[in-house]
Protein backbone atom coordinates (compact mmCIF):
# COMPACT_ATOMS: atom_id res chain seq x y z
CA UNK A 1 0.00 0.00 0.00
CA UNK A 2 2.96 2.40 0.87
CA UNK A 3 4.00 2.24 -2.89
CA UNK A 4 0.88 2.56 -4.36
CA UNK A 5 0.59 6.03 -2.28
CA UNK A 6 3.89 7.29 -2.91
CA UNK A 7 2.96 9.03 -6.38
CA UNK A 8 0.57 11.24 -4.44
CA UNK A 9 3.39 12.93 -2.08
CA UNK A 10 5.61 13.16 -4.99
CA UNK A 11 2.96 14.74 -7.14
CA UNK A 12 1.79 17.59 -4.81
CA UNK A 13 5.17 19.11 -5.01
CA UNK A 14 5.46 22.44 -6.83
CA UNK A 15 7.45 21.60 -10.04
CA UNK A 16 6.31 18.16 -10.17
CA UNK A 17 4.86 16.99 -13.40
CA UNK A 18 1.78 14.08 -14.15
CA UNK A 19 3.29 13.42 -17.19
CA UNK A 20 4.89 9.86 -17.01
CA UNK A 21 3.37 8.74 -13.67
CA UNK A 22 2.45 5.05 -13.76
CA UNK A 23 -0.57 3.91 -11.51
CA UNK A 24 -1.45 0.20 -11.94
CA UNK A 25 -4.82 -1.17 -11.83
CA UNK A 26 -4.16 -2.69 -7.95
CA UNK A 27 -3.43 1.00 -6.76
CA UNK A 28 -6.49 2.26 -8.70
CA UNK A 29 -8.58 -0.11 -6.89
CA UNK A 30 -6.70 0.31 -3.69
CA UNK A 31 -7.51 4.15 -4.10
CA UNK A 32 -11.58 3.58 -4.77
CA UNK A 33 -11.91 1.09 -1.74
CA UNK A 34 -10.30 3.94 0.21
CA UNK A 35 -12.38 6.65 -1.12
CA UNK A 36 -15.18 4.09 -0.18
CA UNK A 37 -14.15 3.65 3.62
CA UNK A 38 -13.48 7.28 3.64
CA UNK A 39 -17.45 7.77 2.81
CA UNK A 40 -18.30 5.12 5.10
CA UNK A 41 -16.05 7.49 7.39
CA UNK A 42 -17.50 10.57 7.59
CA UNK A 43 -21.24 9.17 7.19
CA UNK A 44 -20.83 7.57 10.35
CA UNK A 45 -18.78 10.06 12.32
CA UNK A 46 -21.29 12.64 11.09
CA UNK A 47 -24.31 10.56 12.01
CA UNK A 48 -24.17 9.32 14.85
CA UNK A 49 -26.89 9.26 17.11
CA UNK A 50 -29.57 10.49 14.67
CA UNK A 51 -30.11 7.44 12.18
CA UNK A 52 -29.54 4.06 12.01
CA UNK A 53 -26.27 2.39 10.99
CA UNK A 54 -28.07 0.68 8.00
CA UNK A 55 -29.16 4.38 6.99
CA UNK A 56 -25.83 5.43 7.06
CA UNK A 57 -24.24 2.78 4.89
CA UNK A 58 -26.85 3.42 2.33
CA UNK A 59 -26.74 7.13 2.47
CA UNK A 60 -22.81 7.03 2.37
CA UNK A 61 -22.22 4.86 -0.28
CA UNK A 62 -24.50 6.33 -1.94
CA UNK A 63 -23.07 9.35 -2.01
CA UNK A 64 -19.43 8.10 -2.48
CA UNK A 65 -20.76 6.36 -5.92
CA UNK A 66 -22.38 10.09 -6.96
CA UNK A 67 -19.43 11.83 -6.01
CA UNK A 68 -17.43 9.57 -7.82
CA UNK A 69 -19.31 9.45 -10.68
CA UNK A 70 -18.70 13.45 -10.15
CA UNK A 71 -15.43 13.13 -10.35
CA UNK A 72 -15.10 11.24 -13.38
CA UNK A 73 -17.68 13.54 -15.45
CA UNK A 74 -16.63 17.01 -14.22
CA UNK A 75 -12.45 16.73 -14.23
CA UNK A 76 -12.75 14.15 -17.25
CA UNK A 77 -14.60 16.52 -19.48
CA UNK A 78 -11.63 19.20 -18.71
CA UNK A 79 -9.10 16.57 -19.44
CA UNK A 80 -11.19 15.58 -22.52
CA UNK A 81 -11.30 19.32 -23.42
CA UNK A 82 -7.45 19.88 -22.47
CA UNK A 83 -6.60 16.65 -24.26
CA UNK A 84 -4.30 16.10 -21.40
CA UNK A 85 -2.78 12.37 -21.73
CA UNK A 86 -2.97 12.18 -17.68
CA UNK A 87 -6.09 10.98 -17.60
CA UNK A 88 -5.58 8.00 -14.88
CA UNK A 89 -2.98 9.10 -12.95
CA UNK A 90 -4.73 12.45 -12.23
CA UNK A 91 -8.23 11.12 -11.57
CA UNK A 92 -6.44 8.48 -9.22
CA UNK A 93 -4.72 10.90 -6.83
CA UNK A 94 -7.65 13.63 -6.77
CA UNK A 95 -10.18 10.33 -5.58
CA UNK A 96 -7.03 10.11 -3.24
CA UNK A 97 -6.72 13.11 -1.80
CA UNK A 98 -10.38 13.20 -1.25
CA UNK A 99 -10.44 10.16 0.56
CA UNK A 100 -7.63 11.68 3.15
CA UNK A 101 -9.58 14.54 3.69
CA UNK A 102 -12.19 12.48 4.48
CA UNK A 103 -10.54 10.56 6.66
CA UNK A 104 -9.55 13.41 8.74
CA UNK A 105 -12.80 15.33 8.77
CA UNK A 106 -14.24 12.06 10.40
CA UNK A 107 -11.38 12.11 12.74
CA UNK A 108 -11.68 15.81 13.43
CA UNK A 109 -15.96 15.41 14.00
CA UNK A 110 -15.15 12.20 16.48
CA UNK A 111 -13.03 14.53 18.16
CA UNK A 112 -15.56 17.17 18.45
CA UNK A 113 -17.98 15.10 19.96
CA UNK A 114 -15.78 13.76 22.34
CA UNK A 115 -14.46 17.17 23.57
CA UNK A 116 -18.68 17.98 23.16
CA UNK A 117 -17.99 20.75 21.23
CA UNK A 118 -21.22 22.17 19.33
CA UNK A 119 -21.72 21.82 15.41
CA UNK A 120 -24.06 24.03 14.98
CA UNK A 121 -21.30 26.82 15.84
CA UNK A 122 -20.43 29.41 12.98
CA UNK A 123 -17.71 30.97 14.92
CA UNK A 124 -14.80 29.18 17.40
CA UNK A 125 -11.76 26.45 16.57
CA UNK A 126 -14.07 24.34 15.28
CA UNK A 127 -15.18 26.41 12.53
CA UNK A 128 -12.09 27.49 11.79
CA UNK A 129 -11.16 24.33 11.90
CA UNK A 130 -13.19 22.54 9.12
CA UNK A 131 -12.37 25.75 6.77
CA UNK A 132 -8.58 24.94 7.27
CA UNK A 133 -9.42 21.49 6.04
CA UNK A 134 -11.46 22.92 3.17
CA UNK A 135 -9.14 25.19 1.64
CA UNK A 136 -6.27 22.61 2.25
CA UNK A 137 -8.43 20.31 0.24
CA UNK A 138 -8.76 23.21 -2.20
CA UNK A 139 -5.52 23.55 -2.89
CA UNK A 140 -4.71 20.24 -3.17
CA UNK A 141 -6.99 19.29 -5.53
CA UNK A 142 -6.24 22.76 -7.60
CA UNK A 143 -2.53 21.96 -7.50
CA UNK A 144 -3.45 18.43 -9.17
CA UNK A 145 -5.97 20.33 -11.55
CA UNK A 146 -3.04 22.69 -12.57
CA UNK A 147 -1.04 20.30 -13.24
CA UNK A 148 -2.80 17.38 -15.53
CA UNK A 149 -4.76 20.39 -17.69
CA UNK A 150 -1.52 22.33 -17.38
CA UNK A 151 -3.01 25.74 -16.56
CA UNK A 152 -2.10 28.43 -14.35
CA UNK A 153 -2.48 28.11 -10.59
CA UNK A 154 -5.36 30.50 -10.24
CA UNK A 155 -7.33 28.37 -12.98
CA UNK A 156 -6.70 25.12 -11.59
CA UNK A 157 -7.46 26.78 -8.06
CA UNK A 158 -10.96 27.91 -9.96
CA UNK A 159 -11.38 24.56 -11.76
CA UNK A 160 -11.28 22.55 -8.30
CA UNK A 161 -13.62 25.18 -6.38
CA UNK A 162 -16.14 24.56 -9.86
CA UNK A 163 -15.93 21.02 -8.48
CA UNK A 164 -16.51 21.66 -4.71
CA UNK A 165 -19.63 23.81 -5.89
CA UNK A 166 -21.53 21.18 -7.76
CA UNK A 167 -20.19 18.48 -5.67
CA UNK A 168 -21.90 20.40 -2.99
CA UNK A 169 -25.16 20.91 -4.58
CA UNK A 170 -25.45 17.38 -6.06
CA UNK A 171 -24.91 15.67 -2.99
CA UNK A 172 -27.34 18.05 -0.68
CA UNK A 173 -30.06 17.85 -3.74
CA UNK A 174 -29.98 14.07 -4.23
CA UNK A 175 -29.84 13.55 -0.18
CA UNK A 176 -33.04 15.43 -0.24
CA UNK A 177 -34.32 14.00 -3.04
CA UNK A 178 -33.75 10.39 -1.48
CA UNK A 179 -33.90 10.87 2.16
CA UNK A 180 -36.45 13.74 2.19
CA UNK A 181 -36.91 13.55 6.28
CA UNK A 182 -33.43 13.83 7.30
CA UNK A 183 -32.37 17.21 6.10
Amino acid sequence: MRHCLAPIGRSLGLGQSLNGLEIGRGCTVAVLCLFVLSGLAVGFATGQGTESARDIVMQSLVDTVADLLLIGGYFGGFLRWRQSAVARPFLVLVVAVLALLGFVLAGFWQLGDWLHMPKDAVSGGYAAAILLLFMWNLMAVGQLTRQALNLSALVGLMVALGYFVVSGVLIAGLNLWLWPGQA
